[in-house]
């Protein structure tokens, strides 16, 4: 009996236990590989889906806008491929520190047009008084810039007056440089802003004591019973209903319009604190959502300083400071015609014209100097001794906000302050569209297609710098006689068709436009030529760095005269018959977005979506 009970009672044996262990540990290592692989497929999964929400949201975004676009204004898009060295050759951008591919060439394209419907600030309000809204706004799609230099009085404290000098284009960081460069070296920080500025109306600079506009509610120390804080509460060309505002879309009027002392009889009172320095307010700063003009003005701006004499004398550069020439009405553009002049010459001509003017005007709506490398005769007022290749500023959070917020109440006049500088903190993140949009293109095409011989399909046209979809041939490279994604505008054209790709018809509206009875054939057609697009013609081997397209209202390239000069508009049955007074400046029929992502916070890879939006349809031009 007590033998058995010996025999039952013996434990397991070193080798035993050592099995049994080692079975655990391996069963353990197995669930747990299960289980991270689990969770990494669900936090995956999980990223995957918030990311293609955003590309969602985004699209639906930019579909609305255009679907309310004014097809009779204006629509700039630039092209920009990252070249910080403006060396015309691609800067390779990676999108972290930790991208073992030592990165990519990157597109940050831009757009800018018009649109209609109601809007207002989005700014907070300092006074419970009612608000102005507005029926037309500028809206501006591209990459934001945050200021760079950690602590420094620009940094802390927004400007409206803020050019963003000193800045280095993003993409980019150059050594001893203490500015937003290193913040936007790695594409998982940049930020795609939607900025949109609404149009008030043009505002006098001050009115008498005895028209100033009444107001029923006190703004902090601001006692509207007090004629000098109710001056103070005024609307004028830099503040509307309490909240900045600029004078003009213009970066260059902005830099030139009357800068006067804010303080003396007839001079403009800012709700905010300016003191007695010469002040003015800018776009780029990207605090301000209000512009105190209308498309009379900006349509003005831009056709009336095409009037002709070379060009020279009206070009934003060219405006003296702190004042501004009479603006011309649109009436008084001369025309750009087609002329011998367009068979050669790959860039703009050395004497300038009035389209050139016209070019640059409509590139001096851009909120900052964006551009590199494009023709320096074109820059703005502020961009002589500046350089280019900047944003407009945009932060992730606003600087400084807690500290700000822990300083306590003070007197009204400090809390006044307190409440301008929160606000203006608060701005520089409204704008935001997409933090960590590591590539933002757009392209653009008039509908056309072109047949591929070697497919034998139909593709569209799409323009912009050339672009491969990769090694189409198989040849183990990427270049030439692979499929073109997209190209310039023109660089394939003919010379005898005025590099031509697209044309417009000129027949008034009616298909007999001779009236001799019988429809015309061929019609009668004016040619979309890129001198009109780009300002100069692209070669078939050039690959800009920088690529803008403009597009306006009356195509000054047209005249009755020239076209029935140079392509034979009357016929021989009816050599009477006239052409249309005017020309609309064809539009593009399309844009294609392709926008990448990444999640800022763990960027280990990015997603790309695209997507095309048409443009409302525009058949008719003003003749002023």
């Amino acid at each position: 009996m007590n033998k058995r009970f010996e025999q039952s009672a013996r434990g397991f044996t070193i080798l035993e236990l050592t099995v049994a262990i080692g079975a655990f540990v391996l069963l353990s290592v197995g669930l747990m590989s299960i289980v991270n692989s689990v969770s990494k497929v669900v936090k995956g999964g999980k990223k995957l889906s918030r990311l293609n929400t955003i590309a969602q949201l985004i699209e639906y975004r930019v579909r609305d806008d255009i679907s309310k676009m004014d097809p009779s204004s204006f629509l700039v898009v630039r092209q920009q491929l990252i070249d910080g060295n403006d060396d015309t050759d691609p800067d390779l951008v990676a999108i972290s520190p930790d991208d073992v591919t030592g990165g990519r060439a990157r597109r940050i394209d831009e757009l800018l047009f018009f649109t209609t419907g109601e809007f207002k600030s989005r700014r907070a309000p300092l006074s419970r008084e009612p608000v102005e809204s507005g029926e037309t706004a500028r809206i501006y799609y591209g990459h934001g810039q945050p200021r760079g230099n950690f602590g420094a009085q620009e940094y802390l404290v927004p400007s409206l007056s803020d050019q963003m000098v000193g800045e280095d284009p993003m993409g980019v960081t150059r050594d001893g440089r203490n500015s937003s460069g290193e913040r936007t070296r790695y594409a998982s920080s940049w930020i795609l802003t939607r900025q949109l500025v609404w149009l008030a109306g043009q505002r006098g600079l001050a009115p008498a004591d005895q028209d100033l506009e009444p107001r029923s509610f006190q703004v902090f120390d601001l006692d509207p019973d007090n004629v000098e804080s109710l001056r103070r509460l005024q609307n004028n060309p830099y503040q509307i209903d309490c909240r900045p505002a600029v004078p003009s879309l213009f970066r260059s009027v902005n830099h030139a319009f009357p800068r006067f002392p804010l303080t003396g009889d007839g001079r403009a009172r800012l709700v905010r604190d300016i003191g007695n320095d010469r002040f003015f307010a800018l776009l780029s700063s990207g605090i301000i959502d209000i512009a105190a003009t209308d498309m009379t003005f900006v349509r003005d701006m831009i056709y009336g300083s095409a009037n002709g004499g070379g060009g020279s004398g009206r070009l934003p550069a060219n405006l003296p400071d702190n004042a501004l020439p009479p603006v011309l009405p649109a009436s008084q553009m001369v025309p750009t015609p087609l002329g011998p002049d367009y068979f050669v010459g790959r860039e703009r001509p050395s004497q300038l014209q009035p389209l050139d003017v016209m070019h640059a005007w409509m590139s001096d709506l851009f909120p900052a100097p964006s551009a590199r490398g494009e023709d320096r005769r074109l820059v703005g007022i502020e961009e002589r001794g500046i350089e280019g290749g900047v944003r407009a500023r945009a932060e992730v959070f606003g600087p400084d906000t807690l500290n700000q917020l822990s300083k306590g109440s003070g007197s009204l006049a400090e809390q006044r302050n307190l409440a301008i500088l929160l606000s203006d903190l608060e701005a520089l993140q409204t704008s935001n569209l997409l933090v960590g949009c590591t590539e933002f293109i757009v392209d653009w095409s008039f509908g056309e297609s072109t047949y591929d011989e070697e497919t034998g399909v139909y593709r569209q046209k799409w323009y912009g710098p050339r672009r491969y979809a990769g090694d189409t041939n198989d040849d183990g490279a990427v270049a030439d006689g692979d499929w073109l994604l997209t190209r310039p505008y023109g660089s394939e054209g003919n010379a005898q068709t005025f590099n031509a790709e697209s044309y417009v018809s000129i027949t008034a509206n009616v298909p007999d436009e001779d009236r001799d009875g019988d429809v015309d054939n061929p019609p009668y057609l004016h040619p979309v030529t890129p001198r009109l697009i780009y300002g100069f013609t692209p070669s078939q081997n050039d690959n800009p760095m920088v690529l803008t397209s403009f597009f306006g209202d009356t195509d000054p390239t047209y005249t009755r005269e020239s076209a029935t000069e140079l392509m034979n508009l009357t016929d021989e049955n009816d050599p009477e018959a006239p052409a249309a007074e005017a020309c609309f400046w064809k539009w593009p029929s399309q844009l294609r977005f392709k926008i990448s992502l990444t999640d800022p916070d763990n960027p280990d890879g990015e997603l790309q979506f695209a997507f095309v939006v048409t443009l409302p349809s525009r058949e008719s031009a003003s003749s002023f």
